[in-house]
């Protein structure tokens, strides 16, 4: 048995018989015409590897994958009438139809966690009841309204815990700063579901799951000090 080694990555291996001649001759014998056969991309199965030698082909590298994006995306409703009649009747503010009509501009479909664009409606305030307010009436004049009724509300929610003192709260209902803790309270209060970027990141307040995709969404970007109405995202 006589094994080749092909200088290649395959390995050819062939059996001869080679029969020794009487009589020498000039011309080579058909016999003895070796018949070896072409290179095989395929390694062949071999029984005896006492005297044959394999060389293993490198292995072939792998093409480097992307990572995935395992950012969530939620899906988003614009509100019915109906809807935003009720939210009207707990804020105790007369329902326009102009707020229908302000829901209107806001014209993305999915909510995502980083987007490379943000679009935003030209009225921008640092105070949040403003944009809470061109939500539910389609103008940011019942602010202060707004302010009043929800903050009355929280006070309340926060003496029935029974957790904090006077004192405390009467410190965080009087304070400017829009705590996540407000935000929280808001959206359970409405109910609803808030979301804000900052800072490229999407900061979300409320019952985000699947199944709350039917809830009212307020979506706003805060930058600079100023609160905006979200009305496109990319």
């Amino acid at each position: 048995m006589i094994c080749r080694t092909q200088l290649a990555d395959t390995t050819a291996c062939t059996n001869l018989n080679i029969t020794q001649p009487s009589i020498p001759s000039s011309e080579p014998d058909s016999d003895l015409v070796e018949n070896i056969p072409e290179p095989s991309n395929v390694k062949s199965e071999i029984d005896d590897n006492e005297f044959c030698i394999i060389l293993n082909e490198p292995s072939a590298k792998k093409p480097k994958l992307e990572p995935s994006n395992d950012e969530p995306i939620f899906s988003f409703n614009h509100p019915s009438a109906f809807t935003l009649k009720d939210i009207c009747k707990k804020l105790k503010i007369e329902y326009s139809h102009g707020a229908y009509k302000f829901w209107s501009d806001i014209v993305f479909q999915k909510i995502i966690s980083s987007p490379e664009n943000i679009q935003t409606h030209a009225f921008k305030s640092q105070n949040i009841f403003a944009c809470f307010s061109q939500f539910f009436t389609g103008k940011s004049d019942s602010d202060f309204l707004l302010y009043y009724l929800i903050n009355t509300a929280f006070r309340d929610d926060l003496i029935s815990t029974g957790v904090l003192s006077r004192l405390e709260i009467d410190s965080i209902c009087s304070s400017n700063i829009v705590s996540d803790q407000l935000l929280e309270f808001v959206a359970k209060f409405l109910p609803c579901r808030i979301g804000i970027y900052e800072n490229a990141i999407l900061k979300k307040f409320g019952k985000w799951e699947t199944e709350n995709d039917a809830l009212i969404t307020l979506i706003l970007l805060f930058e600079n000090g100023f609160y905006s109405v979200v009305l496109d995202l990319q």
